[in-house]
């Protein structure tokens, strides 16, 4: 990857990890719009091909049915796109091994990392949670379920190529710290 005037060119497409509410769509939007590059949703890939929301295919299908989807979508995506764009997964795809391992190969692979306190703040201010599956089709409290997601998952976001800790900072810090580390690399 070099830059230019204004422009970053690169070989890799960037891909965006982190929980539910750590800002990945938003913040790709604005990185894509920025740079100049595509932005990509895989989880708003896959509810165009069902035909319905993520929570509808969770309570009608399950989550291994989700997951195999969420595979088969982010790998055509990574053998079929054409770079520069920015990928935005879902919060869970990296638990998926082959997932993962394409994302660390084929990708800059970029983790926002929010702490669960702030996770919570954002979902429950907008009562975000109720559209997240994992969350909300829980016996267990949505913030309870949120801490032992997190908790599960983090050792795996944290291998990412660039990790940006994003608590107490605005999207538009984290776009340029974003930009900067890709830079960098």
């Amino acid at each position: 990857m070099y830059k230019g005037q204004n422009h970053f060119y690169i070989k890799r497409p960037v891909a965006l990890v982190g929980m539910p509410g750590s800002g990945k769509s938003t913040i790709g939007r604005k990185l894509a719009r920025i740079l100049n590059f595509r932005f990509i949703d895989s989880d708003e890939l896959i509810e165009q091909e069902a035909g319905k929301k993520i929570s509808d295919i969770f309570k009608d299908s399950g989550e291994s049915t989700f997951r195999a989807m969420e595979m088969s979508t982010i790998l055509n995506i990574l053998e079929t796109e054409d770079v520069p764009y920015i990928l935005s997964t879902g919060g869970g795809a990296v638990i998926t091994p082959d997932i993962y391992n394409a994302l660390q190969q084929k990708t800059i692979l970029v983790y926002f990392n929010v702490s669960t306190e702030e996770l919570w703040r954002r979902l429950a201010l907008e009562k975000d949670y109720i559209s997240r599956p994992l969350l909300s089709q829980t016996d267990d409290h949505p913030k309870k379920r949120l801490e032992e997601l997190m908790e599960k998952r983090s050792a795996v976001y944290g291998q990412s190529h660039i990790v940006i800790d994003c608590d107490g900072k605005e999207p538009g810090d984290i776009v340029e710290e974003t930009i900067q580390k890709i830079g960098d690399l």
